[in-house]
């Protein structure tokens, strides 16, 4: 049970991952020979494993498809086995309660956080603790010189935070990129019981915020967070994001303006004129379905203006009974399809931490940081790829621009848990998609392939990973509803305050020293 097994010096054996390498040597003597008995490590993986092997009467299923836990590496699975055992998935690891999701194809083990323990016990019966809390996001003015941080400790039993890495900052247009991700207090102190973290230029004056404070969350909840307080951007479905352009509005309504699918840009003077199939369209009320593949105006009747705007919806807001434009707005020569690339698909739209992220990073780093070496890095998916453009698409055909730009996610009991870019494969190792600690959160995919809605819920919502779609004036980021039951837009909206469940692997060599994986005597790990 132990790495490595000698028999009277002449057979040696070692354990590597999920295989056992065995050496025999220096048997020279006629008639001598060595019995060497192995017995399996009790590993959570080992258990998973074994308990699949049942076949049909086994609570654990094999994962058959493509999976993506390595970076770079997407590979079919053979060594993937999610756990759909009721009583034996529960772990107490680092003086926390985990419960067991699946494994992964290196051998390690995800779990999910589900608390603190009490009496060395798991239970679900277990209400509220203590944590740190948001409401729904917001936006605060930043009119003046405040001390902002990099990061921030919290102490829990006096409801203060510090902020670390400080510097004293004055938002404005021109300082505001810098300041963007961090933490301020909104005072010349570095501590307050009320935290502000900065996820999105508003104005000049003012930002997107997540308000936080230290108060009652529920009991599998490390706390309370909207993915992002700024859900106006496409961006922003990001674990990490970097350009953001928000969405603009308007109700065109009778004056006449010009369309174009396309434009031209003079450099020297900073003027676009509008080019391609270009339209006049005197009541947008009445016309708005003939836009079609007229994406860009200026909004007046010349075609010609030194910014332009890209329209990805025009239709009737039916929420709201408005016939609206919702578009974004462009300068220096970009493109609409340049502004989405820059969002979702370039080299660099990893930058800052979304809210949610630094919500579960200064988490770990207060509990968790002394056990990084028994977790492994492996891949956590934020699947960015769109599944369809919608009114994104310049060339969409449409008579009518209302479609939603979609992502992987969208598709109901997709169970596919391969993460097809490396933009969208969150690990340590991975410098384009890069995470400070070795955790973060599950994917829709994942828990897809939980059988029961029972094995998901906690009587809380909270969020998971995936994106779902960008449409009209906001963006969806999927999430767990409290009775299990997933879904792509209830609970789904960005600014939401929504539960965090974090998740980290283990190493495949972590021993469980005792238990039986019940909310009554969870595994223990060494």
């Amino acid at each position: 049970s132990g790495t490595g097994i000698e028999c009277n010096n002449l057979a040696t054996a070692s354990w590597d991952n999920d295989n056992w390498n065995i050496n025999v040597s220096n048997i020279t003597l006629p008639g001598t020979y060595c019995n060497v008995y192995f017995k399996e490590k009790n590993t959570l993986y080992n258990v998973l494993k074994n308990e699949a092997a049942k076949g049909t009467n086994a609570c654990v299923k094999k994962y058959e498809g493509n999976v993506t836990d390595e970076v770079g590496k997407t590979v079919p699975a053979t060594k993937v086995y999610f756990d759909n055992c009721p009583g034996q998935r529960n772990v107490i690891f680092g003086g926390f309660c985990w419960q067991v999701i699946r494994t992964t194809e290196t051998g390690g083990t995800k779990m999910i956080y589900n608390g603190e323990p009490v009496n060395g016990k798991c239970l679900s019966t277990r209400n509220l603790h203590t944590g740190i809390t948001s409401g729904n996001s917001k936006t605060t003015s930043l009119n003046d010189s405040y001390i902002y941080g990099s990061s921030y400790t919290y102490d829990l039993n006096n409801n203060t935070f510090t902020l670390i890495d400080t510097e004293t900052a004055t938002w404005s247009d021109s300082t505001y990129r810098n300041l963007m991700g961090k933490y301020t207090c909104k005072s010349s102190s570095n501590t307050c019981s009320t935290l502000y973290n900065i996820n999105g230029y508003k104005s000049n004056t003012s930002a997107y915020v997540g308000e936080y404070n230290i108060g009652n969350t529920y009991y599998s909840q490390i706390g309370t967070t909207s993915f992002n307080p700024d859900y106006t951007s496409l961006s922003m479905i990001g674990y990490k994001y970097n350009y953001v352009y928000n969405y603009l509005e308007q109700q065109p309504g009778s004056p006449e303006y010009k369309y174009g699918s396309s434009f031209t840009y003079d450099i020297n003077n900073n003027m676009y004129t509008l080019s391609g199939e270009t339209q006049m369209v005197s009541n947008y009320s009445s016309n708005y379905r003939n836009i079609g593949n007229t994406h860009y105006t200026c909004w007046n009747t010349t075609g010609t203006c030194e910014k332009i705007y890209y329209i990805y919806y025009a239709g009737n807001w039916v929420m709201h009974d408005l016939i609206e434009a919702f578009y974004i707005e462009l300068s220096n020569g970009e493109s609409g399809p340049e502004a989405m690339n820059k969002m979702i698909n370039n080299e660099d739209i990893n930058k800052y931490d979304s809210s949610i992220k630094g919500l579960i990073d200064n988490w770990y780093r207060h509990n968790m940081i002394n056990y990084t070496n028994s977790l492994e890095d492996t891949v956590y998916c934020n699947s960015r790829k769109s599944t369809s453009l919608g009114g994104w698409n310049p060339n969409s055909g449409s008579s009518n621009i209302s479609n939603h730009i979609d992502f992987k996610a969208v598709v109901l009991n997709n169970k596919d848990i391969s993460c097809e870019r490396v933009l969208d494969q969150f690990a340590v190792s991975n410098k384009k998609a890069e995470l400070k600690y070795p955790i973060a959160l599950f994917s829709i995919e994942e828990y897809n392939n939980l059988d029961s809605n029972d094995l998901r819920k906690t009587g809380s919502q909270y969020w998971s990973m995936s994106p779902a779609r960008f449409y009209m004036d906001g963006a969806y980021v999927r999430g767990v509803l409290p009775t299990g039951e997933l879904h792509y837009n209830d609970y789904g909206d960005l600014f939401y305050s929504n539960g965090v469940r974090p998740a980290i692997s283990l190493k495949y060599n972590k021993v469980i020293t005792s238990g039986s994986g019940s909310e009554e005597d969870p595994w223990i790990i060494e």
